[in-house]
């Protein structure tokens, strides 16, 4: 029995002895027995910080539930308290200066550091195993955990009646800084570009380091830390008390919006209550600013804004070079909102918006902007550095152009008389317009003046913010929705391609999904130009731009409204397509002046074949209902706008669908002008080219006249 004893004995102290290194790394102190205040009491360095601790009576309270504490030194403390309010003692503070330093400094529940280190961005833990077995961190190498100071509210002063508003704040975070040696997520040198003057540990909150962490009590954890983590603004805050970035923030407020905030309102103690506001911009891209929480309060712990934003020097030389002295603008207040919007937006990111979280300096080199365009950046266009309540802020000597302002869709920016078409683009520029800046993809884009616009029917209200259109045929004027807008800017815009020849026939392929434009001759078409018997011509061209060329036109590209059943039904075209009619009235497909099969689809090709064609293979079409209708099915092709122009090539699903339930394929050989298609049983059948009968853009696809008839297998 006692060699047993023995044995135990070695083991121990040989388990202890080998893993002393570790065990001094996370000493704890003698204070498993103490609450708490008790246990920082015990410290000689948080004399002060106990003390305030007592003053404001919260002795009982932090002894009485779970929660984790930052204290500082005293050293930190009596530095901090010197410069920010000229006193020696905490003695000599207000009360509300003592619950700035010690309710700033805790948060609720018990955390040991590594249990911090493991919540996610939701605030529950977040580990995920890794491939060599251990686990990984669910949450970013920085992270936010809420204090349980209440925050005073910020008074701001509302630009457009120069009165005061009073912003609720809700929440003030403390930013935990840690080292995951599993993941490799944060790197020495962005710690230290983002804190100069701090030493990086893997123990770091804010700018302070943990000289005496995970000190574990009966109801908590204690984390010294070797100076004062300041009650943090929002980056609302930050922009209105830093005059270094005034004019950027004075832009910023030309989009600004309050609302009543009852909720916060109606939590403030006492019998008078102030009213107390939120702010917002108008753009998800922007509204997180005044909001010291995330999105939808789903993301509590997560760091996902990005602010970088531009030196008053930087951002007033930009703007008059490029704005005022060489445009219409006589000042920076006469720039149009439309094209601020756009300057301000590219500096603010609610990253969490793509997935991806907020920006370390090492990720300088390549991150994406409001606008969704990716930039890049040198740490020595950095001027200052932060992390404030709700974003990582970076100070800039340089504005970060929006990419419109120098590709292809520069005068939308640059001319005045592009004002209606830029305030679409404004509506969708992370969705449409994004696809034709950047300068590694060609492009070229083609702009109605506003005048065209206005000739064409369309309006605009300044007050709703909205677009009307009058259809020229009936008189009637109806407000654009969204969707409408995107579809007509779309039609503008084609990416992937620069079209420096406008005299060859080629078929353009804009944004908008299945609506091409025919180019020949130097004129412009698209199949809401033809419904209306208008052709678009060049006015303006600008190779310029570093990613394509710009076409000014004097018409609006409208997109097509007529279907494909409509010009197949179209009895002026009944010379061509008269017999594949009858086929289609006898075999049910026609109904009310439509072709039942083709109703509601989109993006497809219709193959018409010619009356001669019909003739000559009367034999091998089908006189049976049912087999008359797979002849014409084989002959609709689904998912795909297929022209003359070299473009789609390949197999392609039909409308056919056998007794196996997979639809029949069709093959096609397209090279310009020469558009070839291949049946199951190795028939083909050419496009008519030339005609008015084939490359018909119509709204949801195009048709065609073949010179043969088709047949599935």
């Amino acid at each position: 029995m006692k060699r047993n004893f023995y044995s135990i004995y070695l083991l121990l102290s040989f388990l202890f002895l080998g893993c002393r290194d570790d065990i001094e790394h996370y000493e704890i102190p003698g204070t498993l027995g103490d609450r708490l205040v008790g246990a920082m009491e015990k410290q000689e360095d948080l004399k002060q910080f106990v003390k305030a601790i007592d003053k404001l009576e919260m002795r009982e309270d932090l002894e009485s539930s779970a929660y984790t504490v930052f204290p500082p030194t005293d050293q930190a403390v009596l530095k901090y308290i010197k410069d920010t309010y000229g006193v020696s003692d905490v003695d000599e503070l207000e009360e509300e200066a003592l619950k700035m330093l010690v309710r700033g400094h805790v948060v609720r529940n018990s955390l040991s550091w590594d249990q911090m280190r493991r919540l996610n961005r939701r605030g529950g833990w977040g580990d995920v195993p890794g491939e060599d077995g251990y686990n990984r961190s669910g949450s970013d190498w920085s992270f936010k955990l809420p204090s349980i100071y209440n925050p005073l509210p910020f008074v701001d002063v509302n630009q457009e009646t120069s009165e005061s508003v009073k912003l609720s704040r809700k929440t003030v975070y403390l930013p935990i800084m840690h080292y995951d040696r599993f993941s490799g997520l944060l790197e020495e040198d962005d710690y230290s570009f983002l804190f100069p003057d701090s030493e990086f540990t893997g123990f770091n909150v804010h700018g302070a380091v943990a000289v005496r962490p995970n000190q574990k009590t009966l109801n908590g954890f204690v984390h010294v830390i070797d100076r004062v983590i300041p009650i943090l603004p929002n980056a609302e805050v930050f922009l209105a008390t830093n005059e270094d970035y005034s004019l950027f923030y004075e832009l910023l407020g030309r989009f600004s919006k309050y609302s009543f905030d009852r909720e916060s309102t109606d939590k403030q103690l006492g019998e008078v209550k102030d009213s107390l506001f939120s702010k917002t911009y108008g753009d998800y891209q922007m509204d997180w600013i005044a909001n010291d929480r995330p999105v939808g309060n789903n993301f509590d712990n997560a760091l996902v804004n990005n602010l970088t934003v531009p030196t008053n020097e930087a951002l007033e030389e930009y703007l008059m070079t490029n704005l005022v002295h060489d445009n219409a603008y006589g000042s920076i207040q006469e720039i149009p909102d439309d094209i601020i919007r756009l300057i301000v937006k590219n500096h603010c990111a609610n990253v969490f918006r793509y997935a991806q979280m907020w920006l370390r300096p090492s990720q300088l080199k390549f991150f994406v902007t409001g606008n969704l365009e990716l930039v890049k950046l040198d740490k020595t266009e950095v001027a200052y550095t932060n992390i404030v309540n709700n974003a990582v802020v970076y100070g800039l000597n340089k504005v970060l152009e929006p990419r419109m302002f120098s590709a292809a869709t520069r005068h939308l920016v640059f001319d005045t008389e592009y004002s209606y078409m830029l305030k679409i683009a404004q509506k969708f520029n992370s969705t449409v317009t994004s696809l034709v800046t950047s300068p590694d993809r060609p492009s070229t884009v083609f702009l109605p003046s506003d005048r065209a616009f206005e000739q064409a029917g369309f309006s605009y209200d300044e007050q709703k913010d909205k677009f009307s259109y009058e259809h020229p045929f009936t008189g009637e004027a109806e407000e654009l929705s969204d969707g409408e807008l995107m579809r007509l800017l779309s039609m503008h815009l084609v990416s992937g391609t620069d079209y420096k020849d406008l005299d060859s026939r080629n078929f353009a392929r804009t944004l908008s999904d299945g609506d091409y434009l025919i180019i020949k001759d130097g004129k412009i078409k698209s199949g809401g130009n033809y419904e209306m018997g208008t052709v678009n011509s060049v006015v303006l061209t600008d190779e310029t731009g570093n990613n394509g060329t710009f076409y000014g036109i004097d018409h609006v590209l409208l997109p097509p409204s007529l279907s494909p059943s409509f010009y197949i039904l179209d009895p002026n075209r009944e010379d061509e397509y008269s017999e594949f009619v009858k086929l289609l009235d006898k075999a049910g497909y026609v109904d009310n002046g439509s072709i039942t099969k083709l109703a509601g689809k989109r993006n497809i090709t219709v193959l018409v074949p010619s009356n001669e064609a019909i003739e000559r293979e009367r034999a091998k079409i089908p006189e049976d209902e049912d087999a008359l209708r797979t002849f014409i099915d084989y002959h609709f092709v689904q998912d795909a706008t297929v022209l003359s122009d070299g473009a789609l090539s390949g197999r392609f699903k039909t409308m056919l669908e056998p007794v196996k339930k997979e639809f029949e394929n069709i093959w096609v050989e397209n090279a310009p002008e020469n558009l070839v298609f291949k049946d199951g049983k190795g028939n083909t059948a050419k496009v008519i080219e030339n005609s008015r009968y084939s490359n018909i853009l119509a709204n949801g696809g195009t048709v065609h006249l073949i010179d043969n008839i088709l047949l599935g297998e």
